[in-house]
């Protein structure tokens, strides 16, 4: 999962109106409910800041967060529910005998 999202583009959808667009540089090897985050010092996990930022409940803790923005300023996202992939783009690598039937089958 963690190479197909890779350069994928996603768009918050926790801040209102406010659209911001990022590219997945990768995936957090633990739970959302489990990975902590620095705010001010005082360590905590994502599913608390969201709570206490946005006032938006994480439901799927259980996932792992999406790793956005770059290494040194990375920025982390519930995979489910706080943003969405952006519509047209292009999947640039190889597809599986299994996923090329089913995209003929679609097409043809």
């Amino acid at each position: 999962i963690k190479k197909a999202l890779r350069g994928v583009k996603v768009e918050v959808t926790h801040r209102g109106s406010v659209r911001r667009k990022y590219r997945v540089s990768g995936l957090t090897s633990q739970p959302t409910r489990e990975f902590p985050v620095d705010e001010n010092s005082t360590m905590k996990s994502v599913v608390e800041y969201f709570q206490e930022m946005y006032g938006f409940t994480i439901q799927y803790t259980h996932l792992p967060c999406l790793q956005v923005g770059n290494q040194k300023k990375a920025n982390y996202l519930p995979m489910e529910e706080a943003c969405k992939i952006v519509g047209g783009q292009r999947y640039t690598k190889r597809l599986n005998e299994k996923q090329i039937t089913a995209l003929l089958k679609v097409t043809c």
